[in-house]
């Protein structure tokens, strides 16, 4: 099956965080966002988001500072990760696109999570790092965190900066941006 070119899955996740634990190895998706960009019209055509039910880590006071998300919160309207898989891949046809995130942060995570669950990622095997086209294409020698993105390419990041699918969303303007840049 080809890949469709002229959309594109960008997801965005939250996860267990720790003040003590910098690389956070042991860290979980909590929350998953994620929206259907169309390239040429810069439309999003659809989105979700859902909370996820850590299964091997707990949310601290730190992570829910971090992430706006509790342990409570989690438990009682979040979906166990697997359930996450099957909902992304049913949301989104996630075989008929390409997706990409803000970084790598999100990818490394779903894998190393899918991998401890022994499944496939819920996204097809196409993937694109926001992060390191933005810096490429702006021949950047280090790479930005998006809100800098954002700020350099003169949009503003929309809605609340805790939320998973309000940072699919922006990353996906971006994205759109970076596609629209014209070199000569």
């Amino acid at each position: 099956m080809s890949i469709d070119t002229t959309k594109i899955i960008v997801a965005a996740t939250k996860s267990t965080c720790w003040r003590d634990s910098p690389n956070n190895k042991n860290s979980e998706v909590i929350e998953i966002g994620a929206c259907l960009l169309d390239i040429k019209t810069s439309k999003i055509e659809h989105e979700a988001e859902t909370l996820v039910k850590p299964k091997f880590s707990r949310i601290d006071d730190y992570c829910t500072e971090k992430t706006g998300i509790s342990q409570y919160e989690a438990e009682e309207k979040g979906i166990p990760f697997l359930e996450m898989c099957a909902f992304i891949k049913e949301e989104f046809d996630t075989s008929k696109y390409a997706w990409a995130s803000y970084g790598d942060f999100a990818r490394v995570l779903i894998q190393r999570q899918c991998s401890k669950h022994h499944v496939w990622i819920p996204f097809g095997k196409t993937y694109i790092n926001v992060k390191y086209l933005f810096a490429l294409i702006n021949h950047f020698e280090t790479q930005v965190g998006l809100y800098k993105a954002l700020e350099i390419a003169n949009l503003n990041f929309v809605g609340d900066q805790q939320m998973a699918l309000n940072e699919a969303i922006n990353s996906a303007y971006l994205l759109h941006y970076v596609l629209s840049i014209r070199h000569q």
